[in-house]
């Protein structure tokens, strides 16, 4: 099993800077009027949030919707 806090060093330090970026260019590109562009960033940032929930449950965490 997976140290909590281990996942959570690796959710809090990379994974979430990393969606919130994505979630501001989403939020740009639908300013833009781009809708591809915000689709694509949307399917990036479900993944990171997909993959965090994965280390959430191998560290024995509850999984964030």
């Amino acid at each position: 099993m997976l140290d909590a806090g281990v996942a959570n060093t690796v959710i809090d330090t990379w994974m979430s800077p990393a969606w919130k970026e994505l979630d501001v260019k989403r939020q740009e590109a639908e300013q833009a009027g781009d809708g591809t562009a915000a689709a694509a960033y949307e399917v990036q940032a479900d993944y990171i949030h997909w993959l965090a929930n994965e280390l959430r449950k191998t560290s024995g965490q509850q999984i964030e919707v």
